[in-house]
């Protein structure tokens, strides 16, 4: 879960939103039939092909943060997990 609270800009004044989000990330590889790898499109900075991944959200396992975003990111009938 991701935290989000309003703040003042010291600068101007302004009500600005702040996230606290933690800087852990993962990343998952995701091995389908014959050995291949999915990779996805990125859409943000740095653009281009990527496994999997994102952000791990405030008070968020690891393994946690791997399955949600394989499923927010990958086709659901590539996904099964499997985690000790």
């Amino acid at each position: 879960m991701t935290i989000k609270t309003k703040r003042i800009c010291p600068h101007c004044g302004s009500e600005i939103e702040a996230y606290q989000n933690p800087t852990p990330t993962v990343d998952i590889i995701i091995e389908v039939a014959g050995g291949k790898i999915i990779l996805i499109k990125r859409k943000n900075d740095p653009v281009g092909w990527a496994i999997p991944g994102g952000f791990v959200d405030y008070g968020e396992s690891l393994e946690d943060a791997a399955i949600r975003e394989a499923k927010e990111e990958t086709p659901t009938h590539y996904f099964h997990c499997f985690h000790s």
